[in-house]
């Protein structure tokens, strides 16, 4: 079960990103910028890592989830995708702004990253909703016979 370890930096790793971003853009500081840079290429890889292993998981618990939970399932899923899809870009953005050193350009990444993370807490929530009211990928101790 990779899923689980994955998503912890998916989930934290844009909120580092975030303060880094504002801190290159309070302090006006190149050097802090391309921290941030750095770290949202370490975010989009982390989020399509998250992506790919939840849905080589999805497949084995499926089966075992009720009409309801399916449903979250597959919108959980989706909005994956969509966060994997959008971190790349946002890491484009990033790139560019970066190389033009295009203030303008800056902020809008910020914008579009506070919601990015935003979304990306509701997929968090999703998951845990998943986990710990559905029991997803949570095995179920054997019960013993001899009781």
């Amino acid at each position: 079960m990779i899923h689980p370890l994955s998503v912890h930096f998916a989930i934290v790793l844009p909120i580092i990103v975030l303060i880094f971003q504002v801190l290159s853009l309070v302090k006006k500081d190149r050097n802090l910028s391309k921290i941030t840079l750095i770290l949202m290429f370490a975010t989009a890889f982390s989020v399509v890592i998250a992506w790919l292993t939840g849905g080589k998981e999805a497949i084995d618990v499926y089966p075992l989830l009720t009409e309801e939970a399916q449903a979250l399932l597959k919108q959980h899923k989706d909005l994956g995708m969509m966060l994997g899809i959008g971190f790349a870009i946002l890491t484009v953005l990033k790139l560019l702004a970066y190389k033009r050193e295009c203030k303008v350009m800056e902020t809008v990444f910020t914008v579009l990253l506070l919601l990015a993370i935003s979304q990306n807490m509701l997929q968090g929530k999703m998951g845990g909703e998943l986990v710990y009211q559905n029991g997803a990928g949570v095995e179920c101790p054997e019960e013993d016979d001899d009781e």
